[in-house]
């Protein structure tokens, strides 16, 4: 009898021996599937943040980054309700969302880089935008100006060169002021020595008539021709 009851203990024994060798492999194929399943979740196409470089990379990691979120919300409700039909539940539970918090943290820190990318792409567009914008100011500004000191030259020219015109005027107009006076006086000289030739002429006339006895006056020297004289009109001179 005693051997018989040692026999069943050792059976029994054994029997929870593989009883608890199977409970433990159910719990880590339980554990393993979500790992299995959410590990190939990880290959969702996503780039490392340190490969993105410029704005259109980050719109379009934003975009895929979205698309991976809300694909990774409906992974997580299905293995939350997987979890409900298996063994510990709870461990499956708490690896869950452990797994959907490490995507999650991945996708914000993804997300985080691209915005910082596109704000600083954004930023750089400004204000290179606006450096041109004051460049062109400046530029127009100096063309003002530079038309404003060509067009003051251009003045003092037009008015150094009707100062000048003026001078040449005045200038003419002096000297033939000074040629017609000229020319006056010298009208006058001839008209002055024209009448005292005159007034000789007619002295020596009238002293070679008879005299009232009927005698001739001497002669005081053979008779001259009386003389004709010619005046060569002078114009006043040309205007220079």
């Amino acid at each position: 009898m005693r051997a018989d009851r040692r026999r069943f203990g050792a059976s029994l024994s054994l029997r929870a021996v593989r009883l608890r060798g199977v409970a433990l492999l159910l719990a880590w194929l339980v554990l393993a599937v979500p790992m299995v399943t959410w590990a190939q979740s990880d290959e969702d196409g996503l780039p490392d943040a340190s490969t993105v470089l410029d704005s259109a990379q980050a719109e379009q990691v934003l975009e895929d980054v979205r698309r991976v979120r809300a694909g990774n919300e409906r992974a997580r409700r299905l293995k939350l309700a997987d979890c409900a039909k298996r063994f510990l539940v709870n461990r499956c539970v708490d690896e869950t969302e452990r797994l959907h918090r490490l995507t999650a943290d991945r996708l914000r820190r993804l997300e985080r880089h691209a915005q910082e990318i596109i704000r600083e792409t954004r930023n750089r567009e400004r204000n290179e935008a606006r450096a041109e914008r004051e460049q062109e100011t400046r530029e127009r500004i100096e063309a003002s100006r530079l038309r404003e000191g060509q067009a003051i030259d251009q003045m003092r020219a037009r008015e150094a060169d009707r100062a000048q015109r003026l001078r040449d005027a005045q200038a003419r107009d002096a000297a033939a002021a000074d040629n017609a006076a000229r020319y006056a006086q010298r009208q006058k000289e001839r008209e002055e020595r024209a009448r005292e030739r005159e007034q000789e002429d007619r002295q020596r006339a009238a002293a070679s008539r008879p005299t009232a006895t009927g005698a001739p006056a001497p002669a005081s020297g053979p008779r001259r021709r009386p003389r004709r004289f010619w005046f060569a009109r002078v114009g006043p001179a040309r205007r220079a």
